[in-house]
């Protein structure tokens, strides 16, 4: 059995543009392909119509790349909404050898390491994701040390979750 480690605890406030920031991550990484595809769809199909190519089939696939990009679209404009409602901008993030606990003025979430699915890391932010493949939560790098990164890492990885 491994040493226990007294937990680490650190704040950050959140600001104007991180769940975007995160938003923008995850959906380039999640539905990059496809959204690119349904985009490109969508640009030929109207290229189409222009040219007088008012087939069914031209509209009914225009409709559907349009509506699957709008649906990622309305993802990431309201992806800043839950720190916008937020009464103090201010996180306390607490990790310890058994679970990772946020808090907020309004509320604490605690998530033990083995319900954590997965992290995501990119260079300016982190995504914890929890039970759901879509439901995340976000860590912004600059208010992680190297040893809560490498904690954070290791009690994920050591749990079952994937780390990329």
């Amino acid at each position: 059995m491994g040493e226990a480690t007294a937990p680490i605890e650190f704040s950050y406030s959140t600001y104007p543009g991180l769940g975007k920031l995160a938003a923008s991550r995850f959906i380039l990484r999640h539905a990059g392909v496809q959204l690119t595809v349904f985009t490109g769809v969508a640009l030929g199909c109207t290229i189409a119509l222009c040219f007088g190519y008012q087939y069914w089939y031209v509209i009914v696939v225009l409709t559907l790349a349009c509506v699957y990009d709008m649906g990622w679209i309305r993802y990431y404009l309201r992806s800043d909404v839950t720190f916008k409602n937020l009464s103090d901008p201010r996180i306390t993030v607490r990790v310890s050898d058994d679970a990772i606990e946020f808090s907020t003025c309004d509320h604490t979430s605690n998530y033990f390491w083995h319900s954590i699915r997965g992290l995501w890391k990119f260079r300016d932010v982190w995504l914890l994701f929890v039970s759901h493949p879509n439901f995340y939560t976000v860590l912004p790098t600059a208010a992680l040390s190297d040893e809560v990164q490498a904690l954070i890492t290791m009690k994920v990885a050591d749990n079952g979750g994937q780390v990329s």
